[in-house]
């Protein structure tokens, strides 16, 4: 608009400008003196901007430049006084010509910290990882509700010095997968072999057999075919004969015995960590082969570490009563508590660099977090995203508190619904297709114009729903956090479900 009458004023020879405000927010519409229109306050505090706004410039109100700072430049104005509005108001005047898809991102601090709370925790599973230094295997169950930090304090594990003599294969069980046999065996060996979303089942079927062959090489024609089987990848020849007319227990218990062994060669060269998150999404197949797995613990240097929501064990809850019971003397129970009202000062201390941040504010926000460093962790995130100078004012606080939902479900989806339509519908997809996704699976499921692809996942990474990595040379998004992709996918309607595990 602006633009226009300018260049008409210019034709013209005319002496003539607009002045702008822009507000978002809720409305009521109606007929008002004979007129179809809307008011409230968000049509008043429009308008007041606009008045003060000066010829030629667009102001707009906090809620706006907070939905689209990431799209235009802004500077902010010092606090206005508007008319029939209590309170001064800090506006933003708009620098943009229009929407700086290519500009370079500004930088802002994202919400992290270091490990707070579960130093006695770590300092546990530092010992266990010190007897598989030692030759002596074991097995480590970190249980908790969630949000506590079982994967946070697993990566922090890892992390030691201690664990970096060991080979370290992960297994994830997916929220979808309890009636998929094997998915979370098949995710470890297909991180193991290298094997790619790109690699047809031919490739799947070469790159596994080479690397069964590298480890067995005399065993690789009795081991190969049935760790192939549990991969669900087609046999051909001489492999496929050995398979042929076993089926039922006979089929399972060799695929058992050559899972056990190609874990036991591994487990040669380097002591072997083998991680299961997730465990209370595992499918039944999946927790018996575990549950046979255990006792390699008393022949190798292995440690499995076994991570849960304890109160929602399903088929994975004999696994963990059988390494209470059986292995008992190799079992480490490590157990998440909600933090301490210090140790939730502290994490906030570390989340939010605000000087002189009062503590009434502090104690607000703790008391809404109970103790759950991830929901604590969302809360900032959610505060930061409408306004931060929330964080500044007790009264402000009170009111922003009173509209963030009272779950960590509600809290990631109320984060969601403010996004941008195609960014919420691009995280989606993303939920359907898992944990993780590559940029290729992402781009052609989607088939979305590229700079628009690229601006939807640079702003979920922006709000730390997704985070970028590099996976064997190829660009790839994970969520932040399995209880994101959980909610996103939970909270799709079934049907829109269906059609985006259908587009893929």
């Amino acid at each position: 608009m602006r633009t226009r009458v300018l260049r008409f004023a210019e034709q013209e020879k005319l002496e003539l400008n607009i002045h702008t405000g822009v507000h978002t927010g809720k409305v009521a519409v109606g007929i008002q003196g004979g007129i179809y229109d809307a008011f409230g306050n968000t049509v008043n505090l429009a308008s007041r901007l606009e008045s003060k706004a000066p010829s030629g410039r667009i102001y707009v109100g906090p809620s706006t430049y907070h939905a689209t700072r990431d799209d235009f430049e802004y500077r902010a104005t010092k606090p206005l006084d508007l008319k029939n509005v209590k309170k001064p108001i800090r506006a933003y005047e708009v620098l943009s010509g229009h929407e700086q898809v290519y500009r370079r991102l500004r930088e802002r601090e994202g919400v992290h910290s270091g490990l707070v709370g579960r130093q006695a925790e770590l300092g546990k599973l530092l010992q266990a990882l010190r007897a598989l230094a030692d030759g002596r295997g074991g097995i480590a169950a970190v249980l908790g509700d969630a949000g506590l930090g079982k994967s946070r304090l697993v990566a922090e594990m890892l992390a030691l010095e201690e664990a970096k003599g060991a080979t370290r294969l992960e297994a994830r069980s997916l929220a979808i997968g309890k009636d998929l046999p094997f998915h979370p065996f098949q995710d470890l060996l297909k991180r193991w072999a290298e094997i790619t979303v790109e690699d047809d089942e031919t490739a799947a079927g070469r790159k596994l057999e080479a690397a069964v062959a590298a480890r067995l090489p005399a065993e690789v024609g009795d081991v190969f075919p049935f760790v192939a089987r549990l991969m669900n990848i087609r046999l051909t020849g001489s492999h496929a004969e050995r398979v042929a007319g076993i089926a039922g227990e006979a089929l399972e218990a060799l695929i058992f015995k050559s899972v056990r062994d190609l874990l036991l060669a591994l487990s040669r060269t380097r002591p072997l960590i083998l991680v299961f998150e997730d465990l209370h999404w595992a499918d039944e197949s999946s927790a018996k082969l575990l549950h046979a797995l255990l006792r390699l613990v008393l022949e190798a240097p292995i440690l499995v570490v076994l991570v849960a929501r304890a109160d929602q064990l399903q088929n994975g809850r004999p696994v963990l009563e059988a390494a209470r019971t059986e292995f008992a003397a190799r079992l480490l129970e490590v157990r998440l508590d909600p933090l301490t009202g210090k140790q939730c000062h502290q994490l906030l201390e570390n989340l939010v660099q605000i000087d002189h941040l009062p503590q009434t504010v502090r104690g607000l926000i703790c008391e809404r977090s109970g103790g759950n460093p991830f929901y604590l962790e969302e809360v900032v995130r959610s505060l930061m995203e409408d306004d931060s100078e929330a964080f500044r004012h007790v009264e402000a606080l009170e009111d922003a508190l009173r509209a963030v939902p009272g779950t960590i479900q509600e809290l990631i989806m109320s984060r969601i619904e403010r996004l941008p339509s195609s960014a919420q519908d691009l995280v989606q997809i993303a939920a359907v297709i898992g944990k993780s996704f590559p940029y290729r699976v992402i781009d052609a499921v989607t088939g979305r114009e590229p700079r628009q692809l690229e601006w939807d996942l640079r702003r979920l990474v922006r709000r730390e729903l997704i985070k970028r990595q590099t996976v064997q040379g190829e660009s790839e998004y994970v969520f932040t956090h399995a209880l994101v992709q959980e909610t996103i996918y939970e909270g799709t309607a079934k049907e829109t479900r269906l059609a985006r595990a259908g587009c893929w």
